[in-house]
């Protein structure tokens, strides 16, 4: 199906490249901080798809634990710039902290107890990961978003999930962003992407009940949840926008304005090949969740594919997975 579209320019301001790759001093590096990650840069065994990236701690082998903007964690000994320094926003009227760590007590059995500043520092981060909220459980592992959960001092000490909290550091340009970058990570940003949120009434195609429909915007989309630029063309980007459980998808190559009204799907991957737009939502209802990948190609021809499904009830789970291979995408479902 073809979705016709208006184009709608993004402003964005030209801010101060202040990240730099490669060593800036030969003082002690601090152990915290934010910083563009170097090309080809793997954590662990993986490799992130975001070029930017938190330094949550440092060991004396060298060795630094990094948190990608794409929720990827892991260690690497590669020389990495000097961070620069974040902020972590806790305003105690949205914010509790946990009072111990979870890798020695679970979130669940833990106190907790009460900022008493609305701004703080990083500390460090615990080494287990958890989902960003208890519904993520219900989704199959391969589903969840698990981000790390970290120490602060807002006042008092204590732990967070990352997705509870906003982070404030000097970012380099919008331009300079490649990959993906979650909603923790998105606060300098934010305004200007805000700003650039269709407005209602704006041409868009809604997703609802597996079909899709040209159908104006009936709402704005104040909130920024996830921002990707295809590393390989920097034209190309993804804003994903919300209001409540409703989510909008925003292409700018080709244009696109994707609406998906109910149950807050987040990106679980996003991936370009060949200007091919291939994105991995998941959706979260009742006892159960469901994930739908859509594709739109270079034309503006666009076309979903429901995947995996999670009820609840094993006999009915559906686990399904795909990859572009050969300039085709290919979706491997499993046999009954």
């Amino acid at each position: 199906m073809r979705a016709t579209v208006k184009r709608i320019a993004i402003a964005l301001p030209v801010s101060l490249l202040l990240f730099t790759t490669g060593c800036t001093s030969p003082a002690p590096a601090p152990s915290t901080g934010m910083v563009l990650l170097p090309e080809g840069l793997t954590l662990g065994s993986a490799t992130p798809a975001s070029n930017l990236g938190l330094i949550l701690d440092r060991r004396g082998d060298g060795q630094a634990r990094v948190l990608a903007a794409d929720g990827t964690d892991g260690w690497t000994s590669a020389t990495l710039s000097t961070p620069n320094p974040v902020t972590v926003e806790c305003p105690p009227q949205n914010v509790s902290l946990f009072r111990e760590s979870p890798d020695e007590l679970s979130p669940e059995s833990a106190q907790t107890l009460k900022p008493t500043a609305d701004k703080g520092s990083l500390l460090g981060a615990a080494v287990k990961t958890y989902p960003a909220s208890q519904k993520q459980l219900l989704a199959p592992p391969r589903l969840r978003i698990l981000l790390p959960v970290v120490k602060v001092r807002c006042g008092v000490e204590g732990y967070a999930p990352l997705d509870w909290l906003s982070l404030r550091y000097t970012a380099p340009s919008l331009d300079a962003i490649k990959g993906l970058v979650r909603g923790p990570f998105l606060g300098p940003f934010a305004p200007s992407l805000r700003q650039a949120s269709p407005s209602t009434g704006t041409p868009a195609t809604v997703f609802l009940e597996d079909k899709l429909q040209p159908q104006p915007t009936t709402q704005a989309y104040p909130e920024v949840h996830a921002f990707y630029r295809n590393p390989a063309g920097s034209a190309q980007t993804l804003t994903v926008y919300g209001n409540g459980p409703s989510r909008l998808y925003r292409f700018s190559q080709p244009p696109l304005n994707l609406v998906l009204p109910d149950y807050a799907p987040y990106p679980l991957r996003i991936e370009v090949h060949d200007g091919n737009w291939l994105v991995e939502t998941v959706s979260i209802f009742g006892d159960g969740a469901y994930s739908t990948l859509f594709h739109l190609s270079p034309d503006g021809a666009f076309a979903f594919h429901p995947l995996s499904r999670s009820s609840g009830e094993e006999a009915k789970d559906v686990e399904a997975s795909w990859q572009w291979q050969s300039g085709k995408l290919q979706i491997t479902r499993p046999s009954r």
